[in-house]
C-alpha cells in the first residue's frame, strides 16, 4: 500500500511539473533568465475581452454565443462577429435551435412563428430562423428551456 501511495504521489508531482512547463511559453516565460531580464513586453499575451461574457448576464435561457451575438448587434458588429465564428447570417437573421421543456414544442413553435420562420420541429426541439433583434424575445416564450445555435458536424481529417 505504501508503494502505491508513493507511485501516485510521484505521478501527481510529475503531472504538476509538466503542466507548469507547458504553461511557461503561454505566460511569456523562458528558461533562460538572461534573455528575459531585459525583455520587453513582446511575450505578454493580450486577453481578447471580446470573448469575455457580457457584463449583464441576461436571460439564462440564452446560450452564451447568442448573448454575444445580441451584444455585437447592439454595437453594429453582428456581421463581423458572425463571420469570425462561422455563424450564418442572412439579412440580419440567424438559425437557432430552441430546446423546449417536455411536451411544450408545439406551443413554443406556434409562439416562435410570430417572431421568425419556424423551419422544423422534432420532439422537444424547434428550429427557427429569426432576426437577431428577436432572439431575446424567443427566450421569454413559456416552455422554452434554452435558445442556442445549431451544432454542425465537423469532418475528421
Amino acid at each position: 500500500m505504501l508503494k502505491q501511495t508513493r507511485t501516485i504521489h510521484s505521478l501527481v508531482i510529475i503531472m504538476a511539473l509538466l503542466s507548469g512547463i507547458t504553461l511557461l511559453p503561454v505566460l511569456g516565460c523562458t528558461s533562460n533568465q538572461d534573455e528575459t531580464a531585459g525583455a520587453s513586453n513582446e511575450n505578454i499575451e493580450v486577453l481578447d475581452l471580446e470573448d469575455s461574457p457580457p457584463e449583464d448576464k441576461g436571460n439564462p435561457k440564452l446560450d452564451f454565443n447568442i448573448k454575444r451575438l445580441i451584444s455585437a448587434e447592439e454595437r453594429g458588429e453582428a456581421e463581423e462577429f458572425a463571420r469570425q465564428r462561422s455563424i450564418e447570417l442572412i439579412d440580419g437573421s440567424v438559425t437557432v435551435i430552441i430546446e423546449c421543456e417536455s411536451g411544450q414544442a408545439e406551443a413554443v413553435a406556434e409562439a416562435a412563428g410570430d417572431l421568425g420562420n419556424v423551419e422544423l420541429s422534432v420532439r422537444d426541439l424547434v428550429q427557427v430562423v429569426v432576426p437577431i433583434t428577436n432572439l431575446a424575445a424567443l427566450a421569454e416564450i413559456p416552455g422554452v428551456h434554452l435558445v442556442r445555435l445549431p451544432i454542425h458536424p465537423v469532418e475528421n481529417e
